[in-house]
């Protein structure tokens, strides 16, 4: 399955108070993505400089779905 993880950065970029990082993840369950991408962010401490005010998980088969109803061509691998 594909799991699409976005994650907050907490204080980054004045005017909107936040900047979002978006992860495409293979993975068995939202649990095991959410695991890959902790994994990746340790190695990218300096990446998160306001620390990460929050994580979404999403199916990507979901997102899919909702972009084509909005007319969206569909997710790009």
């Amino acid at each position: 399955m594909k799991w699409v993880v976005t994650v907050r950065d907490g204080h980054a970029g004045k005017s909107t108070g936040y900047l979002d990082h978006v992860y495409m993840v293979s993975a068995e369950s939202d649990a095991d993505a959410l695991f890959k991408v902790a994994i990746f962010l340790k190695k990218l401490p300096h990446r998160y400089k306001f620390g990460v005010s929050s994580i979404r998980i999403d199916n990507a088969d979901d997102l899919e779905y909702v972009a084509k109803a909005l007319g969206v061509k569909g997710i790009p691998e």
